[in-house]
């Protein structure tokens, strides 16, 4: 399979991924019926299930650097969250204001957005030469 099918599935796959995020955990009437906790919970494995769909992806591509990228960022992006989550849970810590931020951080890689904006690098990389 080409490395250009392994991005469209993968983009499809991280977009149907992040629709049930969205629609069961974040936005939907269910979202409301379930326990903050679980939801948060839930967010965290949905960025925890979207990076290996995201590395498969992105494994085949010719310019090796970006798996790592991928693979790192999300790493980041996960352990901020879980430390974050963590640390508001037990204390109370964080303003709403920095907690909107967090969220927006959450949005952003459980969306298809880290992947077009890598691919978009890809892009602008092979330009460049």
């Amino acid at each position: 399979m080409s490395y250009r099918s392994k991005l469209l599935i993968g983009i499809l796959l991280i977009t149907i991924v992040c629709f049930i995020d969205y629609q069961y955990l974040t936005e939907g009437i269910e979202a409301r019926r379930i326990s903050p906790l679980v939801r948060q919970a839930g967010h965290l494995a949905v960025l925890a299930a979207i990076v290996p769909i995201g590395y498969w992806a992105w494994k085949s591509h010719p310019m090796q650097w970006t798996k790592s990228i991928w693979v790192t960022s999300y790493i980041i992006a996960f352990i901020v969250l879980l430390l974050v989550g963590i640390i508001q849970w037990q204390t109370r810590f964080f303003s709403n204001e920095i907690l909107d931020r967090f969220y927006d951080l959450r949005i952003f890689f459980t969306s298809p957005l880290a992947f077009i904006v890598l691919y978009m690098l890809t892009v602008i990389a092979k330009k460049r030469g």
